[in-house]
C-alpha cells in the first residue's frame, strides 16, 4: 500500500508542459549510482546520467523527496587478461524507489544484467535508459 502512496507522490513532484492539447507527462526525480570497477563501465556510468539528465521526462531529484534510484555497478568481463582487459564490462543494473520516510526500506523495481563492449557503450546506456523510460513513463498501473 505505501508503494503506491511513496510512487503516487512522484507523479505530484512536477510536470513537463503542455503542447498541443496533450496531457502533461509527469517529470519522474531519478538518481543514479554508479559504481564501476573499469573503464569501459565508467564511460557507460557517465552516459546513463548524461541521458536521463538531458531526457525531458526526468529530473534531479529534491532533498527529502521520493524518487527512483537506478542502481548502475559494473566490473571488467577480462580483469586480469592483460590485454583484454578495458574492452569490456559486465553491468548490473538494479530500479528501486527510494523513500524518504524513517525506517522505510527502498522498494525493488527490477533488475537486469548485460555486457557491453567499448564499442558500444552508448548503445547500452540508451537501452538503459528506454528502459527506464518504460518502467517510469507510464503510471497507469498506479490506479490499479
Amino acid at each position: 500500500m505505501w508503494v503506491r502512496f511513496v510512487c503516487a507522490a512522484l507523479l505530484l513532484l512536477g510536470g513537463a508542459g503542455v503542447a498541443n492539447g496533450e496531457k502533461p507527462r509527469p517529470r519522474i526525480p531519478i538518481e543514479v549510482r554508479g559504481a564501476a570497477e573499469d573503464m569501459v563501465g565508467g564511460r557507460l556510468v557517465y552516459h546513463v546520467k548524461e541521458a536521463l539528465r538531458g531526457a525531458r521526462g526526468f529530473c534531479d531529484p529534491e532533498p527529502d523527496f521520493c524518487h527512483v534510484t537506478l542502481v548502475l555497478t559494473t566490473m571488467d568481463r577480462h580483469k586480469g587478461e592483460g590485454t583484454m582487459e578495458n574492452l569490456c564490462t559486465v553491468y548490473a543494473a538494479i530500479w528501486l524507489v527510494t523513500t524518504t520516510e524513517p525506517g522505510m526500506p527502498d522498494h525493488y523495481i527490477t533488475s537486469t544484467v548485460g555486457s557491453c563492449g567499448s564499442d558500444r557503450v552508448k548503445s547500452s546506456a540508451e537501452s538503459l535508459v528506454a528502459e527506464t523510460d518504460r518502467l517510469f513513463g507510464d503510471w497507469e498501473w498506479l490506479k490499479r
